[in-house]
């Protein structure tokens, strides 16, 4: 089975998302605790409004926070940016081989491999060609997830 299809930024976006999805699940926890700390350092400095180390500490713990949530997003529209000006019709030959793991989303269908990735569009796929893929993939993956969106 041979795919051809063009990929859109936000689909791409999507599919470089699901690769990061066991850094992505302890993102909300460590905003949640960084809050806290946020919030405990500004109440101690209201408390003391001499104590300008907890001021300090306040902003440096808003600043990480800041990082820890919009970084990798941007991260991620730049990788894919970059990806996009090699060209956005992709050309998918099966059976792949060395498939690491398969990555299922509500809108695509990442494959990882040792050294490369791919990310098709439920969109372009028939329900016979989903049905090949997870037939033809799932057994030989080693993992299989399916991340929400």
């Amino acid at each position: 089975m041979n795919l051809n299809y063009t990929i859109e930024p936000s689909e791409l976006e999507e599919g470089l998302r699901c690769l990061q999805w066991k850094k992505e699940r302890w993102r909300t926890p460590n905003v949640v605790v960084l809050t806290l700390l946020g919030l405990y350092t500004l109440l101690l400095y209201y408390r003391e409004p001499s104590n300008l180390m907890a001021f300090f500490l306040s902003v440096l713990i808003v600043l990480v926070l800041f990082l820890v949530l919009y970084l990798p997003g941007t991260r991620r529209r730049h990788r894919a940016a970059q990806i996009l000006r090699r060209g956005k019709n992709c050309q998918i030959e099966f059976p792949l081989r060395d498939v690491l793991c398969v990555i299922e989303s509500t809108r695509v269908i990442t494959i990882q491999q040792k050294d490369s990735f791919y990310c098709i569009p439920k969109r372009v796929l028939r329900d016979d060609q989903l049905v090949y893929l997870k037939q033809a993939l799932y057994p030989m993956a080693g993992q299989v997830v399916q991340v929400k969106s």
